[in-house]
């Protein structure tokens, strides 16, 4: 398995800038890992901060779309990790796995 680690160079998995391999896990709501430590350059990082804080204030007042081109984001990061489970990449999630605080 050729998985990458947290920090790691790696091409950004949206855009295809260089970018590192970050620590972050996305959870659908009924417990099902959606993606895990994706490759993100600088600005995909911050787009992927965009809907929290100050930073997300901003992008509101600028971006009027800007839930739908995040609804776009996290798809493309979803099917760019199944693409990298399926090539030994990244860890699938494991049957016991749920977010945490989950019932």
């Amino acid at each position: 398995m050729n998985e990458a680690t947290v920090g790691s160079p790696q091409s950004c998995d949206w855009c295809g800038r260089p970018g590192s391999v970050i620590q972050f896990d996305s959870w659908a709501e009924d417990g099902t890992l959606l993606y895990r430590d994706p490759a993100l350059c600088a600005v995909c990082e911050l787009l992927a901060d965009a809907d929290s804080g100050d930073v997300g204030d901003a992008f509101c007042q600028v971006v009027t779309d800007l839930d739908l081109r995040l609804a776009s984001f996290e798809a493309g990061l979803a099917a760019r990790w199944r693409e990298k489970v399926r090539a030994g990449q990244r860890q699938p999630q494991r049957a016991d796995e749920r977010p945490p605080g989950w019932r």
